[in-house]
């Protein structure tokens, strides 16, 4: 269902991810490897705003989600608020 997000997101074509994710309606299985690639993209477009959102949404169904706090934690760097990862809530 993802490969072909995640090689456009390793490719760093992010725009053409974030399309592909818009289109789908994630089940509710697959649910927090969507939202943590929503986040990825979105981060990658620069959206920061977006991309902490996403992830501090997908953090609240799966708080031990390691790929989310990753990106939550790069996120936050890039804003300079690295403190704030150590309480994703």
């Amino acid at each position: 269902m993802f490969e072909e997000i995640d090689g456009l997101l390793r490719a760093s074509d992010p725009a053409r991810a974030l399309r592909l994710l818009k289109q789908i309606r994630p089940r509710e299985d697959v649910a927090i490897e969507y939202g943590w690639r929503l986040g990825c993209a979105q981060q990658q477009l620069g959206d920061l705003q977006s991309a902490e959102r996403s992830i501090r949404n997908n953090l609240q169904r799966n708080p031990h989600h390691a790929p989310s706090l990753v990106t939550l934690g790069q996120v936050l760097l890039k804003q300079g608020r690295p403190f704030e990862g150590s309480h994703p809530a």
